[in-house]
């Protein structure tokens, strides 16, 4: 039975669909595609299949609720003024990616300087958050542990680990390593 509350459960039944989505599609998923027809990045039809939805699965979602409510919370979220930054580097990332075949054309050619072309693309990564991602440690940018234990003093300095923006999620789940102490770790005392 599909659990509308474990969000990793199948959701056909819980949204009362009479038509099957696929199997391996949850809430993360549906989300996800939700998410993808409110940012308007590719047509339509190209989203429906990237998430590999027949015609009449799409149409039965259309007319669902709980569809309409995702969907136009999501519009509503995408097209806020607080979301313009988002919108921009999404914008400039999908620009960037539809022009890469003709940029990549045009260096096999000599007919023109490339010199605008490369600044254009450039521009368009940098927005996009595409290179320029690694922050650069200062030399502040440490932290020291201090442990007292009586007379004895334990110190370490540690130099901060340059930080890299990652992208926006995409409703994949992510392993961790389990922390120690549970599940029959042993910790030392």
């Amino acid at each position: 039975m599909d659990d509308p509350l474990n969000p990793a459960a199948p959701i056909t039944a819980a949204v009362n669909l009479p038509v099957a989505l696929p199997p391996d599609w949850d809430v993360h998923k549906l989300y996800a595609f939700v998410r993808e027809l409110a940012m308007n990045m590719h047509d339509e039809s190209h989203i429906v299949m990237k998430h590999r939805l027949s015609p009449d699965q799409y149409n039965t979602l259309k007319g669902n609720d709980l569809f309409k409510r995702a969907l136009e919370a999501a519009l509503t979220e995408w097209n806020s003024p607080l979301s313009t930054q988002k919108r921009l580097s999404m914008m400039a990332g999908v620009a960037l990616e539809d022009s890469l075949p003709s940029i990549a054309a045009r260096l096999k050619g000599n007919a023109e300087p490339l010199n605008s072309v490369a600044q254009v693309a450039k521009l368009f990564a940098d927005m996009a958050g595409i290179i320029g991602q690694e922050r650069q440690v200062g030399p502040s940018e440490r932290f020291t542990i201090t442990i007292h234990l009586g007379d004895d003093k334990f110190e370490k300095t540690i130099e901060a680990v340059p930080v890299r923006s990652q992208p926006e999620g995409t409703g994949e789940s992510l392993s961790l390593p389990p922390v120690p102490g549970q599940a029959g770790d042993d910790i030392p005392v």
